[in-house]
């Protein structure tokens, strides 16, 4: 999270907002700091889910990949392995 994203949910949460910063005069601030906190929350899940996707799917290919390489290496004398290998290889391109 930068500067940017800060002053935006600030921006979001109801608070006074200039270029650079937040101006918080005397006050009771408990509803804005409760829409800041719940705004920051939601950005770290989002964050939280994109990595958990990016790896799931990083996992899944290299496991795709393994399985038609011991396709790939199986001695197959009518061409059933390399089949296998490709039909596997494929269900990674749908």
């Amino acid at each position: 999270m930068n500067r940017e994203d800060i002053l935006r949910m600030a921006k979001e949460a109801g608070f006074e907002v200039y270029e650079t910063d937040v101006w918080i005069t005397d006050g009771w601030w408990l509803e804005e700091l409760a829409r800041f906190a719940a705004l920051v929350a939601e950005h770290e899940r989002k964050k939280r889910h994109a990595a958990w996707h990016e790896g799931f799917e990083a996992g899944r290919k290299a496991e795709r990949d393994f399985c038609a390489a011991i396709a790939e290496w199986t001695p197959d004398a009518t061409g059933t392995a390399r089949k296998i290998a490709a039909a596997i290889r494929a269900r990674g391109n749908t």
